[in-house]
Formats: C-alpha cells, structure tokens, sequence
C-alpha cells in the first residue's frame, strides 16, 4: 500500500525550491476552468437530461474529475489532487456500479465519501503547508 510519501515520489518533477511556482505550475487558470466546466457539466446534467441518462451522465462526470486531478498532480504537484484523484475515480466505479443496476447505495453514502475525499485531501494538504511550509509534494 502506497503511503502519500510514496505518491509524491511518483511525480517525477524536480523539487519545488529550485524552480518557481509560475514555471511549475503552468496552466492554473486553465485547471481551474476545467473543474468549473466539470461541476457545471455535472449539475446541469440533473436538471436537463432523462432520468434514466443523468447516472451515466454524472458517472463520465466523477471519471472526468478525477482524471482532472491526476493530470493536475502530475503537471502542477499539489498534494491534495495524490487523494482527490483516485477519491473521485473511486465515486465514478461507485456511481458506475449505481448506473449498472447493481447496487443502489443510499444517497448520504455517495455525499460522505465526497465530503471525506475533499477533507482527507484539502486537510493532509493543509497540514503539510503547516509543516513544510509548502503545499505541493516534495520529492525524495
């Protein structure tokens, strides 16, 4: 099992004190209007498609987001997209097996692992910008 020392060795970027924030993190604007267009994306598939489309609709929404922060982690290192990433990839294979027919969690389910995914995530990061004084990964 990886720990999060272990994911941030994945990235196989050069440490963050020898290049600036501007150099590494090309593209922030760019994220940030992707995740926009993803969360409007998902929210107006519930009120304009046919019920029986919005599962799959939503299930492309929560791959769509994780992939997003995985290309983020890679590209830019912040330490909460190494959790958020496969988090949202986990609630897109939970919403696939929902849209499936398989199993039909109840709906305070799907929103407790979203809140805890975004506060495992967003508070490790927080916590490492405590200690490290940074909040993207170091590599060791």
């Amino acid at each position: 099992m990886f720990g999060i020392k272990e994911i941030c060795g994945l990235n196989n970027k050069i440490p963050m004190e020898k290049i600036s924030k501007a150099e590494f993190c090309k593209g922030g604007d760019i994220t940030i209007l992707i995740c926009l267009t993803i969360t409007a994306y998902m929210v107006l598939t519930g009120f304009l498609l046919p019920d029986n489309y919005v599962m799959w609709a939503v299930t492309a929404g929560w791959f769509t987001a994780g992939l997003m922060c995985l290309w983020n982690f890679k590209s830019c290192g912040r330490y909460h997209c190494a959790i958020t990433g496969p988090g949202f990839i986990g609630l897109g294979i939970l919403s696939l097996v929902e849209a499936l027919g398989i199993f039909n969690p109840a709906e305070w389910i799907e929103w407790s692992i979203l809140c805890a995914v975004l506060a495992i995530g967003f508070g490790l990061e927080y916590v490492n910008k405590i200690r490290e004084g940074s909040c993207y990964c170091k590599i060791q």
